[in-house]
């Protein structure tokens, strides 16, 4: 759905959103799309909260490069620090 609703999904309501990254039916490819998505919305709409759904253990190199450059990290929470680490 990300990539075939990409628009569709950024005009979601950011707690409908975090719904379907909290629901066990949601998939996806991989980590990198998830993060690749998550980059867009908060370059549009600034919801850094949708970073903590993404398992940064999992992201390539590329991708990580990627949120670097664009994460204003004074929205840094606890749980996407975690992660980071």
């Amino acid at each position: 759905m990300v990539e075939n609703h990409k628009n569709k999904m950024k005009s979601l309501n950011i707690n409908f959103l975090i719904d379907i990254l909290n629901s066990k039916k949601y998939r996806i490819q991989n980590e990198d799309q998830l993060l690749k998505f998550v980059n867009e919305i908060n370059k549009e709409n600034k919801q850094p909260l949708l970073y903590e759904f993404v398992i940064f253990e999992n992201v390539s190199s590329e991708m990580m490069k990627e949120f670097i450059k664009i994460f204003d990290f004074d929205d840094i929470s606890k749980e996407i620090w975690e992660s980071v680490c």
